[in-house]
């Protein structure tokens, strides 16, 4: 399945939810911010595209962060 993780770093708070739930999806920057892993940025955005069955995993980082600062499609 390919989707994509789209996260807002101005949004994001460092709590580190996400990369402690799915760390192959997720990376803790210099700030404790997340990250995608081999994403690249566009704004305040790192955006990257998977094409792996992690997406059930993925979602579940997504929907636990507590500011809603990720964001999920199905491509």
């Amino acid at each position: 399945m390919k989707y994509r993780i789209k996260i807002n770093k101005e949004t994001c708070i460092a709590d580190g939810v996400c990369y402690s739930m799915d760390p192959e999806h997720y990376l803790e920057d210099d700030e404790g911010k997340a990250e995608v892993p081999g994403g690249s940025m566009d704004g305040d955005f790192s955006i990257g595209e998977f094409d792996d069955d992690g997406y059930d995993e993925a979602k579940d980082a997504c929907d636990a962060c507590p500011v809603e600062a990720i964001e999920i499609e199905k491509l």
